[in-house]
């Protein structure tokens, strides 16, 4: 099973990422997979049209291929969006997971012209209610039996330095943390967590003993708390891998494992390029000072600073050239 994910996808990168300095960020505007959004009913939310069929299978963003199963009234994996839809369906007296798709924060990420996140003064980042998003959802069943549920690889087949990601929380699980929905209980015991957890694969896609985690919402001191903004969730302790697990953990447990509707949103999932990164460190390490000269303002040349003003020329291996004004 972990393998079918690299076999079934069309090894592309195109335009379904941008690309700067070494670095890959996911792109929900220009997916690989052609994926038409269609109105979910409540007039505040389009969904993938796919969503709820094909079996296994992948959708695919450049290098990163994110696993989907698709069946009639059910799916688990991830699922791409456009959604201001923050109702509480559970007031409303709705089935919550007929709108599981919906990111507390009323839309996706904002970027600039250059696809660069736009945020705010503590670093999240700024909504887009236009913008696209990925919802995950984490079926613990399928993965105890396949190893696969929200996961995603890199479908060229190589490996790559994770750096993060934006997440958020997702409705479903976000109203049901201070009132509880029917199944889960409320987040009213200290101690209570929920959280979303990345494990690394290595080249056969088996998980990593390395992994990180984020909290989404917990219970300590009395008090509730809850993720309602996009947060950067660092994940380059995860180191070089093949592609990532994400599973979630919540402390409502029963006999038949977590109550907590076990959905998050993402975006902006960002990895370095290791041949980059190497390539860049060896033209470093080849480039080295071959020399330097200090001119005064009388244009007069040596290898040791004048006193005042000097222009100090440094050259290198490489045959490139530095300029520097200091003053002794």
């Amino acid at each position: 099973m972990k393998k079918f994910l690299l076999s079934a996808v069309a090894l592309t990168m195109a335009t379904s990422m941008w690309a700067q300095n070494g670095e890959i960020v996911l792109d929900l505007t220009n997916p690989t997979t052609e994926i038409n959004y269609v109105d979910d009913g409540s007039g505040k939310a389009q969904i993938w049209d796919g969503c709820y069929e094909g079996g296994d299978g992948v959708i695919d963003y450049g290098i990163f291929s994110f696993f989907h199963n698709g069946q009639d009234m059910y799916w688990h994996g991830f699922c791409p969006s456009i959604s201001t839809d923050v109702t509480n369906y559970n007031e409303a007296g709705e089935a919550f997971y007929m709108h599981a798709w919906n990111p507390i924060t009323g839309g996706g990420i904002k970027t600039n012209d250059e696809g660069e996140v736009e945020t705010d003064d503590n670093g999240n980042a700024v909504v887009d209610p236009s913008a696209p998003l990925l919802t995950g959802y984490w079926s613990f069943y399928d993965y105890y039996m396949t190893d696969q549920s929200t996961q995603v690889i890199f479908n060229d087949g190589n490996s790559y330095k994770a750096k993060g990601m934006y997440v958020t929380n997702n409705c479903y699980p976000y109203f049901s943390f201070e009132n509880g929905d029917g199944f889960a209980r409320a987040f009213d015991q200290e101690g209570d967590s929920f959280k979303l957890i990345a494990i690394g694969l290595d080249e056969n896609y088996e998980e990593t003993d390395n992994q990180v985690s984020i909290e989404l919402a917990s219970f300590n001191n009395g008090q509730l708390s809850v993720i309602t903004d996009w947060q950067w969730m660092d994940l380059s302790a995860l180191g070089e891998v093949y592609g990532i697990n994400f599973i979630m953990s919540s402390t409502d447990e029963g006999q038949w494992g977590i109550n907590t509707a076990c959905y998050f949103c993402m975006d902006k999932l960002t990895v370095k390029d290791p041949s980059v990164a190497t390539a860049v460190s060896e033209n470093k390490a080849a480039k080295t000072v071959a020399g330097v000269d200090y001119v005064n303002m009388a244009g007069q040349r040596a290898n040791a600073p004048f006193t005042g003003v000097n222009v100090v020329v440094t050259r290198y291996t490489d045959g490139s050239v530095s300029t520097a004004k200091v003053v002794k």
